[in-house]
């Protein structure tokens, strides 16, 4: 059986994602652990897709804090 995916009570964090994601290129969500980043993040991920557009999840955990560490990460995760 398929895990259940539900996103319940986030509609607002969602339609600001949106817009967030309709007048950007890059949107981050950023926040302490725990506090559902990532579902909301495969969500929005998911509408976005569906209408047609490519989308890239990057984690960056593990990445050096500073700009050369994030261009790092990008280029290795998106094979430039």
């Amino acid at each position: 059986m398929a895990p259940v995916r539900m996103l319940i009570g986030r509609e607002r964090e969602l339609s600001a994602l949106k817009e967030a994601q309709n007048q950007h290129r890059l949107v981050t969500i950023w926040g302490p652990g725990g506090v559902g980043k990532s579902s909301i993040a495969r969500e929005l991920a998911t509408l976005h897709r569906a209408s047609g557009a490519e989308v890239f999840s990057i984690g960056l955990r593990d990445v050096v804090p500073s700009l050369d560490g994030l261009v790092a990460a990008l280029s290795r995760e998106l094979e430039l």
